[in-house]
This record gives C-alpha cells, sequence and structure tokens, in this order.
C-alpha cells in the first residue's frame, strides 16, 4: 500500500490518495511542523480510498503529515505555499 500526496506544493486542498487501502477504515490524520507543533486540517473521505485535505488555515511553510489506517501509519512531507 502507498500513499500519494497532490498537488505540491498545496495551497487551498490536498488530495490523499491511498492505493490498495479503504479510506473509510482511516484511524486519523494529524499534521506537524518542523518544530512538532500540531495543525488541524477538516478533511473529507470520497469513494476509492481518497481523502481531501483543507489547507487553507495553514500558513506557507513545511510540515509533516501522518496518516493512520488500520495498523498501518504513513507519513509524508507537505509543502504549503497560498498565491
Amino acid at each position: 500500500s502507498d500513499v500519494t500526496l497532490f498537488p505540491t506544493p498545496v495551497d487551498q486542498l490536498l488530495n490523499v490518495e491511498i492505493s490498495g487501502m479503504n479510506a473509510n477504515e482511516l484511524r486519523s490524520i494529524s499534521i506537524t511542523n518542523m518544530l512538532g507543533a500540531k495543525f488541524h486540517a477538516d478533511f473529507s473521505i470520497l469513494t476509492g480510498g481518497k481523502i481531501k485535505l483543507n489547507t487553507s488555515e495553514l500558513e506557507n511553510g513545511f510540515y509533516f503529515i501522518k496518516i493512520q489506517i488500520n495498523d498501518y501509519e504513513f507519513r509524508r512531507e507537505l509543502i504549503v505555499v497560498h498565491e
């Protein structure tokens, strides 16, 4: 299973695609910055293992996103740039 994030960098909405897994089994999504501070972002679960994450409230910068689905945990880098 793999997680794909796009577009990169992201402005308002981040698409998360999870291959081989059901997004309905999502346990949590957490976003932290380089200093470890946690941030909230609303998300919607779509069909076919897809998630839309609203990044409009995040400031421009570099973040880490952690996605937990059942017993699997995925960590990815996230760059937010508002135009």
